[in-house]
């Protein structure tokens, strides 16, 4: 299952005086709106979410990578994670910055655009091998 509508809005943490806590006793975050869940792989979600920021200057990111946050998290849960993941995380990006012109009434501002175009080049040159 995916959440589908994976972002920062969608999600709430708990402060660390709050009864619901993880097993370990510290803060959790909780996802919110799953109007858009459905049956697909883990990867669509972390792709979804590295979109949201395709625009955004390198200090807002600050260097996190969500296939691989995600990747280890669901390791660490002793979920399934497959050596090919990370190749799907590659065409996933690669059609999601094809198609951003599609998108332009939603996402339509040059840095999108640009960050999409290198993306799109960087997964390209990740699946094919050669730059």
């Amino acid at each position: 299952w995916i959440h589908g509508d994976l972002h920062l809005g969608n999600l709430m943490r708990r402060t660390e005086d709050s009864p619901w806590c993880d097993y370990a006793g510290g803060p959790i975050a909780v996802l919110l709106d799953f109007a858009e869940m459905r049956t697909g792989h883990w990867v669509e979600d972390a792709v979804y979410l590295e979109r949201q920021h395709w625009g955004a200057p390198p200090e807002v990111t600050k260097g996190i990578k969500p296939v691989s946050m995600l990747a280890r998290a669901r390791r660490n849960l002793m979920l399934e994670v497959n050596d090919e993941d990370h190749r799907l995380a590659d065409l996933k990006r690669a059609i999601s910055a094809a198609v951003a012109p599609a998108l332009l009434h939603v996402e339509g501002n040059a840095d999108y655009f640009n960050g999409a175009l290198r993306v799109l080049e960087q997964s390209a040159e990740r699946l094919l091998g050669a730059p």
